[in-house]
């Protein structure tokens, strides 16, 4: 997951010449997404991984049509509002947990819930 957030500021940063403060808001939407859809749906992180990762384009590509017009210092403090915006959003909002996050379920150890009883598959 950090190998596609440094490849991100990689292609943003070294190639475009863009300093981007908001990649870490849809990294945060892709993640809530998968967690609850475990928590509240029992749907597997296997297929929570892959729908969380559609809505987190799907939003990124809804912000970023207004955004990546901007330039320099301006796609930086927009960038950073975008962080800003949804950290609040998320902290207040009680469907995912609010202030608290969301808290999982302890299963049983087992491949469906990528849960396992040692460290060795880490």
């Amino acid at each position: 997951m950090y190998i596609v957030l440094a490849q991100a500021w990689n292609l943003i940063g070294g190639y475009a010449g863009q300093i981007c403060l908001g990649n870490v808001v849809f990294f945060g939407i892709g993640a809530y997404t998968s967690t609850i859809l475990l928590t509240r749906v029992n749907i597997t992180p296997w297929i929570g991984m892959w729908i969380g990762g559609i809505i987190a384009v799907a939003v990124s590509l809804a912000l970023g049509c207004s955004v990546f017009r901007l330039k320099g210092h301006y796609f930086a403090m927009t960038t950073l509002a975008l962080g800003e915006i949804t950290r609040i959003c998320f902290t207040n909002w009680r469907f995912v947990g609010a202030a608290q996050g969301i808290s999982l379920p302890l299963h049983i150890p087992s491949i469906y819930y990528m849960e396992w009883s040692n460290k060795i598959p880490y």
